[in-house]
């Protein structure tokens, strides 16, 4: 696999978007993977421990507001950038998974 390519998440709405839906935003978040779409579901996935359930009789509730372009942009990162979080192989060697996210800083 070439060199991973890192995705910058970065919030576009504002802060009393109705589209939050009461969701707490992420104000920065980067992943590794080889498509936008697959950082999208990587984002997605991290997101998932941070939905809240449904009262009583609504739908529950389970769409990321990392899927939302209306919500987040996403953008490639430099090389320069991406290797400043990390490298994409463990210490031992084994590679690194196809996905992943690497740093997030919540509001």
């Amino acid at each position: 696999m070439p060199d991973r390519i890192v995705w910058k998440f970065t919030p576009v709405a504002h802060a009393d978007d109705p589209r939050w839906l009461g969701r707490t935003s992420a104000e920065t978040l980067y992943v590794a993977a080889p498509t936008s779409a697959e950082a999208i579901v990587a984002a997605a996935a991290w997101d998932a421990g941070t939905i809240v359930g449904h009262v009583g009789n609504e739908s529950a509730h389970t769409h990321s507001a990392f899927a939302d372009e209306k919500l987040y942009r996403i953008d490639r990162v430099s090389a320069e950038e991406g290797a400043a979080l990390g490298h994409p192989d463990d210490a031992a060697g084994r590679p690194a998974p196809r996905t992943q996210v690497l740093a997030a800083s919540r509001n």
